[in-house]
């Protein structure tokens, strides 16, 4: 798992247990970052997050797994635009967090 690119943005985000959180502002920008290191976003949650709780939005989930390609810069490029396309849709919203599932090309198969 490319762990170097959640390092980046854990200043940013909101960490419970293992999960990094990270705010709507800066989602397009990690997804850009995975991009410029060879990672591929394969899945998004998005969460509404307040001082007492994370609450899952179940209409904001995305799995870009299935996305078929035979060449790993390809399936990169494509899962990432859907990836900016799913997050240029969601809300904007200051407590908006999402979680992002990623996977370099030795974890791809």
């Amino acid at each position: 798992m490319p762990t170097d690119i959640f390092e980046q943005y854990r200043q940013y985000g909101i960490i419970t247990g293992e999960e990094l959180y990270i705010p709507s502002q800066y989602a397009i920008s990690f997804v850009e970052d995975c991009r410029l290191q060879n990672v591929a976003v394969i899945g998004i949650e998005g969460f509404l997050i307040t001082e007492q709780q994370i609450m899952p939005l179940l209409d904001e989930i995305a799995d870009f797994s299935s996305i078929v390609s035979s060449d790993w810069q390809d399936y990169v490029s494509q899962c990432n635009a859907a990836a900016k396309n799913f997050i240029e849709v969601s809300s904007k919203d200051r407590k908006r967090f999402f979680n992002f599932v990623v996977i370099n090309q030795d974890e791809w198969a």
